[in-house]
Order: structure tokens, then C-alpha cells, then sequence
């Protein structure tokens, strides 16, 4: 049977205060305050121990039609693949602030798969208009696969529809099939960081993490929205996830093949994904917190800070860092990381650094990458 991997990938709820002022909070956790957005003045994201990102809350709204309690909590996207539950983050926050839970504003359910043949063949069909779905405005991206080994050998050097959605930016539920393997490919591409619980997720539930794609349904305003005669609420989105994606699929995704008939419900459906009751969908189970995870977010923290001249400058700080990326990489085995999140091993990056700094120091400018291998190259040939 194809397994076929549920998660949750977005999660945002509507709430409201009891009262006006946060009080301090305790335990691990701790915030930073931002200005908020063209709907609310505020905004504060809440952090854990390890430094990572656990929720953002966005409140005080800017219109006065909206009431003044109102607010939205959006849990992080590490936190509903693994870790502790949104339930428990939700009375984390409560504590600063206590709220009631009025409904989810936004929530992703996403099945991940790697596909068959017939799969392959049916996404090719949708890009070129020889498939589509019922009912649903289309939008396609198509890209030329260039050799990577991180990705699959089916697809290089062929032009695929990576990504496709269905649905206008104004309705209730929106889907999107894409490659969610190229996604992660592009982010680390770019030094934007990969998921990696992500890629965790994969792995225990048997995945080619080169080969994945991605079937996910988001739905907006889910009060308007209904399961079994009910309106979808957050209560029923955490009990029943597998049913609902389901439900979801069978109502709203129906993917027939375009054969001209004047009465569509006479082409052809065809059965993409197999959810039906016999179907292989699981539930991604909870996991723990890791400390790898913790590593990894102080490993992207440490990084970064060498991006400050205080500390690339000052030889005490700059070997600290230096030091401890090196016991984290070779203690977590994170090299392969390493080299995508920066571009270079270990131990080039921290030669870079530290010619970077010396560079620096001489000419009162920080060097350009070029600039910084012609030094080392002229470095080497004096060796």
C-alpha cells in the first residue's frame, strides 16, 4: 500500500483576551515585541529555550469595527510536526495572557507521498489541461530540472509542472499539489534553511526524501466550513484529521479527464490519491523535542552572528563562535547540513572567517566572497 503521510502545516486561531495587559511569563519560554501588520498594531513572538521560534501572537486590532480583545495565535511550523502539541503551546501562552479559543482562522492539512507512475502521469495531464479539477480555478509553475543529486534522477534534465493550485485567493479552501522535495531543495539553495524535522517526518514513515510530493488543502474562515454537519472547529481538526482530510479530498478534489463532454460529470474521475476507506493515510505521530533540533536552531544562531562586525572583529568572540559551530557540526554530525546552509564545509567556512576578519581589520572593509578566495588561494600557494 503507498503510504501517505498527514501533517498539519499551518495552524492559526482566533481568540479572544479576558484581559488587557500580559503579565510576565515564566519557565523557558521568553518573547521579543514587533510592530504588527495592516490589520494589527502588535505583535509578539514567542521563543523557547533553545531560541526557537514557538508562536507568534498578533492583537490590538487596527480597526475599531473589530473588537479590542481579539487576536490570532499562529503556532510555529517546527512545533506541528514535532515536539510538544499546539495544545500545550496554547496554555503555555495562556499563562501571560489568558484567552478563549473562538475558532481557527486558517489550518493546512498536508499529505505527503511519493508518487507511482500512473501519479506522475495524472500531474503531467493537469499541467497540459488533459486532466483538471471540478470547479476549480487553475494556476501552474513549470521547471527544468537541472542534475542535483538531492533530487530525483526521474526528473532531471526534463521540464515538469512542479506546482500547481486550484482555488481563487478569496475562497474558503485552496489546494496546491507541488514537489515538496524541490521546495526544500530551493530553500537550502538559497540559505534560507531546510526543514529538517521535516525531512525527519520522511524518514520514519519510510519516504524517498528526494522523491516527495505534496497534496495540501488550506482552509480559511473554517467557522463557515462544514464536517458532518458541524462547523469545522479546532476541537475537530485535532480528533479527526485523517477524516477530515478525506472528506476534504472526496468533496472538493475531484479530478476528472478533460474529454469535451458538455455535462462535465460525465467525464472521466479519476482516482489520484487512494483516500477511500481502505486507504493508507496516517497521522505523522508526535515526537519529542530533540536536542539536535535545539542544536540546529543555536548552530543557524551562531552562524549569523558572524554576520556582525562586534564579533568577526573581536578575536575572543569570533574563535568562541568558531569553536562551538565546530563541536556542534562534528558532535551532530551536521557537516552535510553545514555545507548547504553555508555553501562551504566546516572547515573552509572557518578559514573564511577568520581571512574575513584579518581582511578586515587591514583594510577597514569587509571583503567580498571572490575577494576572500583570492587571499586564501594566494594563502595556499605560499604554504
Amino acid at each position: 500500500m503507498q503510504p501517505l503521510l498527514l501533517n498539519v502545516d499551518w495552524l492559526a486561531l482566533s481568540v479572544r483576551f479576558h484581559v488587557k495587559e500580559f503579565k510576565p511569563i515564566g519557565g523557558e519560554h521568553s518573547f521579543v515585541d514587533y510592530t504588527g501588520t495592516n490589520v494589527w498594531r502588535k505583535r509578539r513572538i514567542f521563543y523557547n529555550k533553545y531560541a526557537e521560534k514557538v508562536a507568534t501572537l498578533l492583537y490590538e486590532p487596527i480597526s475599531s469595527i473589530i473588537d479590542q480583545r481579539a487576536g490570532l495565535l499562529e503556532v510555529a511550523n517546527q512545533w506541528l510536526y514535532c515536539g510538544r502539541s499546539p495544545n500545550a503551546i496554547i496554555e503555555d501562552i495562556r499563562q501571560s495572557r489568558p484567552f478563549d479559543v473562538l475558532g481557527m482562522s486558517r489550518c493546512d492539512l498536508a499529505v505527503d507521498y511519493n508518487p507511482t507512475d500512473y501519479q506522475r502521469i495524472v500531474v503531467e495531464q493537469l499541467g497540459k489541461g488533459e486532466c483538471y479539477v471540478g470547479g476549480k480555478r487553475n494556476g501552474s509553475a513549470f521547471w527544468s530540472v537541472v542534475k542535483n543529486g538531492l533530487l530525483s534522477d526521474i526528473y532531471q534534465g526534463k521540464t515538469i509542472c512542479h506546482c500547481q493550485s486550484w482555488g481563487h485567493k478569496t475562497t474558503n479552501v485552496k489546494w496546491k499539489l507541488y514537489y515538496k522535495s524541490k521546495e526544500l531543495v530551493d530553500d537550502m539553495a538559497g540559505r534560507t534553511f531546510a526543514k529538517p524535522y521535516i525531512l525527519d517526518c520522511w524518514k520514519e514513515a519510510g519516504l524517498d526524501r528526494r522523491d516527495v510530493w505534496r497534496l495540501e488543502v488550506s482552509m480559511k474562515h473554517c467557522n463557515q466550513l462544514y464536517y458532518n454537519g458541524e462547523p469545522i472547529s479546532y476541537e475537530v481538526m485535532c480528533k479527526h484529521p485523517t477524516e477530515l482530510f478525506k472528506a476534504l479530498y472526496t468533496e472538493r478534489f475531484s479530478v476528472r479527464a478533460n474529454e469535451g463532454h458538455a455535462d462535465k460529470s460525465n467525464d472521466q474521475l479519476i482516482d489520484f490519491l487512494p483516500v477511500g476507506r481502505n486507504g493508507g493515510i496516517r497521522v505523522a505521530p508526535p515526537r519529542g523535542s530533540t536536542k539536535r533540533n535545539g542544536r540546529i536552531s543555536l548552530l543557524r544562531h551562531l552562524v549569523q552572528s558572524l554576520d556582525s562586525e562586534e564579533v568577526l572583529l573581536d578575536d575572543d568572540s569570533r574563535e568562541g563562535v568558531l569553536e562551538h559551530v565546530k563541536l556542534i557540526v562534528e558532535r551532530d554530525a551536521l557537516q552535510d547540513y553545514f555545507k548547504v546552509m553555508v555553501g562551504d564545509d566546516l572547515y573552509t567556512w572557518v578559514e573564511m572567517m577568520r581571512v574575513k576578519a584579518y581582511a578586515a581589520i587591514e583594510t577597514h572593509t569587509l571583503p567580498d566572497r571572490e575577494t576572500l578566495w583570492n587571499i586564501m588561494e594566494r594563502g595556499r600557494k605560499f604554504d
